[in-house]
């Protein structure tokens, strides 16, 4: 939960996206604490995903500043960006379908070995070291995630909810800072998305992560999310905790169309 003590992770400032003649983002500003679960929502074509993207670094801002952990990061390429501490999942599940889950995880951790090319081929000491460490800290996630039976099973045959839950495990190897989650809950049913929620409020507590959540369930982020922004046409109409966005006038109209 925020507190007036709690320090910024996450600091974007001004943030406009152009494609072309649309502008997608339009001078949207807003920062995440460390250790909240930050939610994001809007209407379809809102923005969202756009200014993920920019956070995560698949796309540039076209005007703004993007701070991280005190640093800029606006413009960087991905893979440094999630050496910095960002890992994200996204809306269409991208795992390796041909590898077991375990693999799936031990390839999430890359950006944190040190083994190398030369170590690869020569499988010195220290490279089998690593491997081990590595494999038991993949193992370790699986069972987070409530899915270490099935380390040895192909993603593709893995159930849909189970899947995400591996994308988030995979997330996780990197040993993120922010986990960025990209719609997780998309697709499953009451019962799932319950104890997906649960899921994310106990790995930020195991892990002292911070969380950025976009999703559609307004009543489920509603739940999970400490504060939670709401953009619009591509501009941030309210930000606030959920209590608040649940009857803010602008967000009833934009975005829930009716009070609850």
């Amino acid at each position: 939960m925020k507190t007036d003590t709690d320090q910024t992770l996450v600091s974007m400032e001004h943030i406009t996206r152009q494609f072309g003649g649309v502008r997608a983002l339009n001078g949207v500003t807003l920062n995440i604490t460390q250790g909240e679960i930050f939610g994001l929502i809007g209407p379809n074509g809102a923005g969202k995903t756009t200014l993920f993207n920019v956070l995560a670094g698949t796309i540039a801002p076209s005007a703004g500043r993007v701070e991280f952990d005190g640093k800029e990061i606006a413009g960087l390429p991905p893979h440094q960006i999630l050496q910095r501490g960002v890992a994200r999942t996204f809306q269409n599940i991208r795992l390796f379908n041909g590898l077991s889950a375990l693999d799936n995880v031990m390839i999430g951790r890359h950006s944190r070995t040190h083994a190398g090319l030369w170590g690869a081929i020569t499988r010195n000491a220290h490279t089998r070291q690593e491997e081990s460490a590595l494999r038991e800290r993949a193992e370790l996630l699986l069972e987070q995630v409530g899915i270490r039976r099935h380390s040895n099973t192909l993603a593709s045959n893995l159930s849909y909810g189970d899947q995400r839950r591996l994308e988030i495990a995979r997330a996780l190897a990197s040993e993120p800072k922010l986990l960025a989650l990209d719609e997780p809950a998309a697709g499953m049913n009451l019962a799932e998305r319950q104890t997906l929620r649960e899921l994310i409020v106990q790995l930020r507590e195991i892990h002292g992560l911070t969380v950025l959540v976009i999703e559609h369930d307004v009543k489920w982020m509603m739940a999970l999310c400490d504060r939670i922004a709401v953009l619009d046409f591509g501009e941030m109409i309210a930000l606030d905790v959920p209590e608040a966005i649940r009857v803010n006038p602008r967000v009833v109209t934009a975005y829930l169309g009716r009070r609850e």
